[in-house]
């Protein structure tokens, strides 16, 4: 579950295999049929091409996240084919990046990013977010939004690529699902809150549910996942405040809401929390806190 967007678009999906010996990226229709090596002018036996994305506006751009060697080599790298050339988007030396995810518009590409420290990666990862375009593609206007204390990994778009999913680590405690504004760095809101170690979130393209994969934590520790294997969850999606996400241009204001129209109260979830949704507000582009979460016994 760790592919960002852009893995399935309409009847093509993308993926990577060893089957040549190391990780390259094949293409192939939805149901798998007529897969084609679409890596074919990559032929150092020691790369690994790894979670391939195509781009929504075409698909014939497909970002990946490469290394060299091992999969705990670091540092990685982020690269993307133009009709199979290869450009690389990052310079895989100062920085360790990972996890490409493409905004909707195909515009922005989100990805995951730690300092490489003699060939080693600090493990503070950070959500970063960046311009894609030119010919060749290119990254510009580069900006962090995530916290700069927290290590946020597994970031995944959502709401209308306003805000993102992402696993939060805060101190020693075991990580947790938040969403996060893609906007400005520091807006969170927290999902999840158990004992376990919960990761790698997507939400439905209805918004209404948001799975992750969730872990005991001594299967991450010692590595025991025969005996505690993950386990996969559903859980209804909140709705983010709509002041971290006022559609107007910086500097201008949104107005407050006069009113709002919501969903029923949805199942208590494991967080010993319901959710509703805003159906309607007026104004349609007013922000506010609406009331969409309440305390239950789960």
């Amino acid at each position: 579950m760790t592919s960002g967007r852009g893995s399935w678009i309409g009847e093509r999906i993308v993926f990577s295999s060893d089957v040549v010996g190391h990780q390259q990226i094949y293409s192939a229709d939805s149901n798998g049929h007529y897969p084609s090596l679409v890596s074919t002018k990559q032929s150092n036996a020691l790369g690994q091409y790894i979670k391939p994305v195509m781009n929504p506006g075409n698909i014939d751009l497909i970002t990946f996240e490469y290394y060299e060697g091992t999969e705990s080599a670091v540092p990685h790298r982020l690269g993307i084919l133009k009709n199979g050339s290869l450009f690389w988007l990052t310079e895989g030396s100062l920085f360790d990046d990972r996890l490409p995810s493409w905004s909707s518009d195909g515009h922005k590409l989100m990805f995951q990013r730690a300092k490489n420290v003699s060939g080693r990666s600090n493990g503070i990862f950070t959500t970063q977010i960046a311009d894609v375009a030119g010919n060749p593609p290119a990254l510009s206007n580069l900006r962090q939004v995530s916290g700069k204390e927290d290590v946020v990994t597994y970031g995944s778009w959502a709401y209308d690529d306003a805000q993102f999913l992402g696993t939060v680590e805060v101190g020693m405690l075991p990580p947790k699902i938040f969403i996060n504004s893609a906007l400005a760095a520091g807006k969170t809101a927290k999902i999840t809150d158990s004992t376990m170690w919960d990761l790698a979130p997507d939400i439905s393209p209805d918004k209404k549910y948001i799975i992750f994969e969730s872990h005991i934590p001594d299967a991450i520790i010692n590595k025991t996942y025969t005996t505690y294997p993950s386990e996969i969850f559903i859980i209804q999606a909140p709705y983010l405040p709509a002041s971290a996400s006022c559609p107007l241009p910086a500097g201008q204001n949104c107005p407050s809401c006069v009113s709002r129209t919501y969903t029923p109260w949805g199942m208590c979830q494991m967080n010993n929390k319901q959710y509703r949704q805003v159906l309607e507000k007026s104004p349609a582009n007013c922000t506010g806190e609406p009331l969409i979460e309440q305390s239950c016994t789960f």
